[in-house]
């Protein structure tokens, strides 16, 4: 046999012992995948979704919300959520106190964060009601800008010149109102539990100085 020949077999058999290698070792790790969904380094068990849970008539974010993925309870960070659910075909299911139940599927796909906002509608008995205060500084500091005003870790409005503002559509429940201005720490209430179309005044928020 010549050196050529001897070089060549040698190279086959190399080639030959590194695939089966190879082929052995990715079946363990799932690290490369041939096909269209080609993909390197892809956990194909796993896949992110993240979103918000709102009401379809006021945009306002919904607490006090139970959500399940394919029939199994799924946690939330009301209102927000994020997920690490298996990169397929999914159902999702919420519940909410004086909303439709409400149903959305979702097809994940590897190694792609997706984001999912998921809307319910209010049933008509569910009205919505208002928020209303000021906003001011500690220790008689003037308000000389407006303040961010947020629902439920939402941005809804700002204050007026007078450092008054206004909340509309807000659902029965207990909810989180926060001002915010630039270098300033924000400042935070909670409401008390609010009726179907209550209409709640004179919530004022003292904003800490720096």
């Amino acid at each position: 046999m010549s050196r050529r020949v001897k070089i060549i077999t040698w190279l086959t058999v190399l080639l030959v012992v590194l695939g089966l290698g190879f082929f052995v070792w990715n079946k363990y790790t799932g690290w490369f995948k041939l096909g269209a969904d080609a993909i390197v380094g892809c956990d194909y068990d796993r896949a992110e979704l993240s979103g918000i849970i709102y009401d379809q008539d006021t945009g306002n974010p919904i607490l006090d919300v139970a959500a399940w993925v394919d029939g199994s309870p799924a946690p939330l960070n009301q209102p927000d959520y994020k997920w690490f659910i298996s990169a397929s075909d999914h159902l999702i299911s919420l519940k909410a106190p004086g909303y439709e139940d409400a149903n959305f599927s979702v097809d994940l796909n590897c190694l792609v964060d997706s984001q999912l906002d998921m809307s319910m509608n209010p049933l008509k008995t569910n009205l919505a009601g208002s928020v209303s205060g000021s906003v001011s500084l500690a220790k008689g500091v003037p308000l000389f800008l407006p303040a961010t005003i947020y629902l439920d870790g939402k941005a809804v409005g700002s204050t007026n010149a007078a450092g008054l503002y206004e909340i509309m559509g807000v659902r029965a429940g207990v909810h989180k109102v926060t001002a915010q201005i630039n270098v300033f720490p924000s400042a935070s209430r909670q409401t008390p539990q609010m009726n179907s179309g209550e209409t709640l005044k004179n919530f004022d928020i003292v904003i800490g100085t720096p």
